[in-house]
């Protein structure tokens, strides 16, 4: 026991965070802005949803009481996914990539997002300036990364189920999914047929790769560029939404705060932290 909550709660780094935080803020206002702009609201329900939404993404980008407006964030992107979307039927709350989004928004709220580049830091460093202390550290307790990795995991595990079967297996889905954006590609179905059959194979390996492979750190180095190609080349190829800008984002709760600290340092020209001597 003592063991696995060594291994959930690991005080480190929140730099990572802050990325994680403005990227998923940036991914929400790219799904849902639009929609939710003031004029567009659906009674005194729907502007008060924007409101929220709207308030809580503000604070949470820019760092300003940023777990209470990450909070509010959650709360109104569940209200559009789950309020509009399950309960009011309305497709355009209720997809796929909007339900990640929003989790990861919600499970993102549970971290210290607001402990580095933010209001909040820059307010506590400067208060403790006037009062000539030490500036507290920015570390904090990573826990919940483990949660964003969780649902992260799940999603390629089922997305993998979701292509065993021969259809997708041979390339035939998606060949169709293919041509039905690419009409102009249908001259090349010869030479193009053989080759998504070996990508689809690839596609469903890969996915299951991914929910196992990702927990373990010497397979990161070889996976973590391997997701950002499949997710940057669903992106650039087919209308997901928003979904691939958000895996891509939750990507940074899988990397070891630390060595984000080093590649920062690296660029600042920083001298890193001496290891700590023998004995203590």
């Amino acid at each position: 026991m003592s063991r696995l909550l060594g291994w959930v709660s690991r005080p480190g780094s929140t730099r990572h965070l802050a990325l994680l935080r403005m990227g998923l803020v940036a991914a929400a206002w790219s799904e849902w802005a639009y929609v939710r702009l003031l004029y567009k609201a659906e009674g005194y329900w729907g502007l008060a949803v924007s409101l929220l939404f709207f308030a809580g993404t503000s604070m949470a980008f820019l760092g300003w009481f940023t777990r209470l407006g990450m909070f509010a964030t959650g709360v109104s992107s569940m209200a559009l996914v789950y309020g509009f979307g399950l309960v009011g039927g309305d497709d355009v709350y209720w997809h796929h990539h909007s339900k990640v989004l929003a989790h990861a928004l919600v499970l993102s709220a549970l971290l210290p997002i607001g402990n580095s580049w933010s209001v909040d830091r820059w307010l506590l460093a400067r208060r403790a300036e006037r009062r000539g202390e030490a500036v507290p550290t920015s570390d904090g307790d990573l826990w919940a990364t483990r949660l964003l990795c969780v649902a992260e995991a799940v999603v390629w595990f089922w997305g993998a189920i979701d292509k065993v079967e021969l259809r997708f297996l041979n390339g035939d889905r998606m060949l169709q999914i293919l041509f039905g954006y690419y009409a102009k590609l249908g001259d090349w179905v010869p030479i193009v047929g053989p080759l998504l059959t070996v990508v689809s194979i690839a596609t469903v390996g890969l996915e299951f790769a991914l929910p196992l492979g990702m927990w373990f750190r010497r397979f990161r180095p070889v996976l973590l560029p391997s997701a950002l190609l499949l997710h940057g080349l669903f992106y650039a190829l087919l209308p997901v939404g928003s979904f691939s800008a958000t895996m891509i984002v939750m990507l940074l709760a899988w990397v070891d705060p630390d060595e984000v600290d080093a590649v920062w340092r690296r660029l600042e020209g920083a001298p890193s932290p001496l290891p700590p001597a023998n004995g203590g």
